[in-house]
């Protein structure tokens, strides 16, 4: 189990990706930020909402390369 309030970013962060989150557990919810705002907002998640959270991403499809999305640099 990983400590309280260690946040971890996304493994899919980098110097040309605009949207990174990071997340972490706070002993009783999994907590997640933007990474490059670090005093904004945080969504927390019940543990079951968690897992119905990670379970629906693990069913989404692939996002296309940053490349080829409009708008991005």
């Amino acid at each position: 189990m990983v400590e309280p309030w260690t946040w971890r970013k996304s493994s899919f962060s980098g110097e040309n990706v605009p949207a990174c989150v990071e997340v972490a557990w706070n002993g009783d919810n999994a907590m997640v930020r933007d990474t490059k705002s670090f005093q904004g907002p945080e969504l927390s998640f019940s543990p079951a909402g968690w897992q119905a959270f990670i379970g629906h991403i693990a069913a989404a499809p692939a996002p296309a390369p940053a490349e080829s999305t409009p708008g991005l640099p």
